[in-house]
């Protein structure tokens, strides 16, 4: 209705001036729905919120699964389209039944739709062996199924591990100090809609004047440079014994420095 897209886009312009006044930058977060787990939805909402003042800054319709669909098209990958079904239970059934704060199981139980869509259901890892779905009856294990492609990624090798590194490293950690800087900035409803950052800043100035070392430390006039981002961090510090199911842990490479090396 374009009484509603002309009303709809006045205020988004008003929503992006006020923002761009706005001190210390916007923090964004987003969510999408397309339809109850198990269906065939094939498009869905996806919307964007400013965290800070709690406004609708933008709603896009957004097609499901695109990257799949956009991959089926590619030259030799047209039996993608076959693994598109299972891939959408699959994603629904984990964010559903995956136990929260086990990163390990989350990961099995993802990667093994890599082996199900290829008639593999046991064997995937330690932490997720088999499908949950049980014996398949004689229609479902009829169905045409993928077949495993002869030139992956071999992680053992040097050369495949670096560009695992060049390529994702950088991508996660950008998404790493995105999520930081939005998570160090939402309201909190049970801290009176203060944000993680609001309550330690209130808390160091409220202590300025007290006698504690580390307070001290902060204020010495003499450690103007202080970083306060890494503030109490001890790089060279003992670490904690305790195994957390939420570590991930990237492998090392060599091939850098035997670049450099032959560069040298």
């Amino acid at each position: 209705m374009p009484v509603v897209i002309k009303t709809w886009k006045e205020e988004q312009e008003k929503l992006v001036e006020r923002l761009s006044d706005l001190e210390g930058g916007v923090v964004l977060s987003g969510d999408g729905r397309s339809d109850s787990p198990g269906h065939s939805a094939k498009y869905g909402a996806f919307t964007v919120i400013e965290q800070r003042i709690n406004k609708v800054l933008d709603v896009q319709l957004v097609q499901e699964l695109v990257k799949v669909d956009a991959l089926a098209k590619q030259k030799d990958c047209k039996n993608a389209e076959l693994g598109r079904k299972s891939i959408i239970n699959h994603l629904y059934w984990i964010a559903e039944t995956a136990p929260e704060g086990d990163g390990d199981m989350l990961e099995a139980m993802w990667k093994s739709v890599i082996n199900h869509i290829q008639d593999i259901h046991d064997g995937h890892s330690e932490f997720y062996p088999k499908c949950a779905h049980g014996d398949l009856d004689d229609d479902d294990r009829d169905k045409e199924w993928l077949r495993p492609y002869n030139e992956l990624i071999d992680c053992e090798l040097d050369t495949d591990l670096h560009a695992l590194h060049y390529v994702f490293v950088p991508i996660i950690n950008r998404a790493l100090k995105q999520f930081q800087g939005a998570y160090n900035n939402h309201s909190l409803r049970t801290e009176h809609n203060w944000t993680p950052l609001m309550i330690w800043t209130n808390g160091i100035l409220s202590s300025e004047h007290a006698s504690e070392t580390g307070v001290q430390d902060f204020y010495d006039r003499a450690n103007q440079d202080i970083n306060t981002e890494s503030y109490g961090i001890d790089p060279d510090g003992p670490e904690s014994n305790e195994f957390d199911l939420s570590d991930v842990t990237v492998p090392p490479t060599e091939l850098k420095k035997k670049i450099k090396l032959h560069d040298n």
